[in-house]
């Protein structure tokens, strides 16, 4: 049997890093047994990491014991908020908790590809986007100014010449307002001019 499809063991000794943690893909498998003259079903979430297949619970156990020996609890508790305002598609706690702490094991807050990196980090971590190149754009659907990274930007060929409009969340074509960085417009945000 492949190592890959054998399911995770947890080790006490040796806690994952937020890496061995981070969600390749979900799955699910049934199990029946005979309960009298019937057959009772159940069906158990896995998630696939760097580690294996681990149980859905087990590896949020896992997630979390990870973010609390990096003291990170208070990030996770903003992750979580902001996985419940912004991700209408997820209706229970249970769906919310998994995405913020899959979120939390990707580091998606420290990553400026992802779409949402400006607001997060404007919201919770504002001394973040002082060390980050912001780029103003203008998008075609809102035709409203708005700042993204300039990763984002770099990236846009790859996506069609497209990035995700920073006002209504579509992907748009743009162009770049201004060619300075909004580095300062950022640092004079914080000062509260």
């Amino acid at each position: 049997m492949n190592a890959d499809s054998q399911p995770f063991r947890s080790d006490e000794e040796q806690l994952p890093s937020f890496e061995d943690l981070r969600i390749h893909y979900f799955s699910d498998k049934s199990e029946s047994r005979k309960v009298g003259r019937y057959r009772e079903y159940t069906t158990k979430e896995y998630a696939k990491t760097a580690l294996g297949e681990i149980e859905l619970r087990q590896w949020q156990d896992m997630a979390e014991k990870v973010i609390s020996a990096h003291h990170e609890e208070a990030l996770q508790k903003q992750l979580f908020e902001w996985v419940q305002e912004t991700f209408p598609w997820l209706h229970t706690p249970s769906e919310q908790r998994v995405e913020s702490l899959d979120l939390h094991m990707s580091r998606m807050f420290d990553n400026p590809l992802w779409v949402q990196f400006v607001p997060f980090n404007q919201r919770y971590r504002p001394e973040v986007l002082r060390e980050v190149h912001l780029v103003k754009v203008k998008t075609s659907c809102c035709e409203g100014d708005g700042v993204t990274t300039k990763e984002q930007v770099e990236e846009a060929p790859n996506r069609g010449g497209t990035i995700c409009c920073p006002n209504c969340g579509r992907f748009s074509s743009f162009e770049i307002s201004e060619n300075a960085p909004e580095r300062e417009t950022a640092k004079a945000k914080e000062r509260g001019r």
